[in-house]
């Protein structure tokens, strides 16, 4: 039996018992952490600090989910304590977002794809939809496109304009 009371160990004890425990039942873990970019950045600094702490954990894998632009562009003395962590710790980068031209395509025609469909409106709305989703790729191809990127520049911003013409039901004028 191994005490996890802290009062009698170290932290460094105490993870040292931990990834005992994991290596010996055999069981990987995974922490998640979401929304980092939501914190002050002196919360994000402790929450990485305290990561780096567990670092050691053998059987322990991180997923960390921010916003990168949001969390490393910050006007805050302590931001780069943060973009040091990042680029020294985080050795797999995954972003969730696909690239203007996938989206244009996906506009103009891929929408109408079964394997790509959206699911969560009828086709018959979509098809009601067709010259706004046009029009909106048109958006994003022009000179202009720039002013347009934080609105509709990402699949996510594209399900909301949807789903706010939907509600709005612009879609039946």
């Amino acid at each position: 039996k191994i005490s996890m009371d802290p009062s009698h160990e170290s932290v460094d004890e105490l993870l040292d018992d931990i990834d005992e425990v994991l290596t010996r039942i055999g069981h990987r873990v995974i922490i998640v952490i979401d929304d980092l970019d939501r914190l002050e950045t002196k919360a994000v600094n402790n929450v990485l600090f305290a990561t780096r702490r567990t670092l050691r954990l053998t059987n322990v894998t991180y997923v960390l989910c921010y916003d990168t632009e949001i969390l490393v562009n910050r006007k805050d003395s302590e931001v780069d304590i943060a973009r040091e962590f990042l680029e020294k710790f985080v050795s797999v980068k995954l972003s969730l977002f696909i690239d203007s031209s996938s989206i244009i395509k996906f506009l103009l025609h891929d929408w109408n794809d079964s394997e790509n469909e959206l699911k969560y409106f009828p086709t018959g709305t979509l098809i009601q939809l067709e010259p706004i989703l046009t029009a909106l790729a048109e958006s994003l191809k022009g000179d202009n496109a720039t002013f347009y990127l934080p609105l509709i520049g990402n699949m996510r911003k594209i399900k909301r304009f949807i789903n706010a013409i939907i509600f709005m039901q612009m879609h039946k004028v």
